[in-house]
């Protein structure tokens, strides 16, 4: 619309006509925008250094300390899948294992946080060895 107007009045064709709307912002918004976008470009820059990091964790839990791609997806609190994706393997079948020094069992115990009790139950991990490095 805008540019049909400007067209008819300066006489020229209409592909020639560029519009940019630049909204006209009082100086405390404006200065808040531009804060918000460094915090943005901070919140990138330091999601990309947390990502370094995790791989590294976890390559380091896959070839130093040979843990498996389930347990090392228990501890950075991601799937085996995404695990194998940081570290570039392919994941290991549902039934299987990627470590082939399996216990058979882990144990697990549960803390209540409201009571202060402690309980432990044993769950069966067929083909998985035990996450805790004792």
């Amino acid at each position: 619309m805008v540019r049909d107007a400007v067209a008819l009045l300066e006489d020229v064709p209409e592909e020639s006509i560029e519009v940019e709307l630049v909204p006209e912002l009082d100086e405390a918004l404006s200065l808040a925008i531009a804060a918000a976008e460094l915090d943005r470009e901070e919140s990138e820059r330091l999601a990309r250094r947390a990502s370094d990091a995790v791989a590294l964790i976890a390559r380091s839990l896959s070839s130093d300390e040979g843990y498996s791609l389930r347990d090392i997806g228990v501890i950075l609190g991601v799937s085996h899948q995404r695990v194998a994706q940081i570290i570039g393997a392919k994941p290991a079948p549902q039934g299987g294992t990627s470590s082939s020094k399996a216990s058979g069992r882990t144990r697990v115990t549960v803390r209540s946080v409201t009571s202060g009790r402690s309980g432990a139950m044993s769950k069966v991990a067929r083909g998985r060895r035990s996450i805790s490095k004792a």
